[in-house]
């Protein structure tokens, strides 16, 4: 009888153990770094058909977009 407890206790923890292993590396391999980027808003030069990627327009079709709004909604 002991000796079933013994092994009982011994397949237990092997598996709470490789339970354990495989959930750190579920976490490690499916988690990934935060991205983060800047957008600029001018609410007088800006327009919301822009990216807000450029912090004034230029020649391009690009530049800070007008409304804070449209800036969350970017983000």
């Amino acid at each position: 009888m002991i000796f079933i407890t013994l092994i009982s206790r011994t397949v237990t923890r092997t598996l709470l153990g490789c339970w354990l292993i495989l959930g750190i590396a579920a976490v490690v391999l499916t988690s990934r770094p935060a991205v983060g980027r800047d957008i600029f808003v001018d609410n007088e030069k800006g327009d919301d058909a822009f990216t807000g990627r450029i912090a004034t327009p230029g020649q391009t079709v690009d530049g800070p977009v007008r409304r804070i709004s449209r800036a969350l909604a970017l983000a």
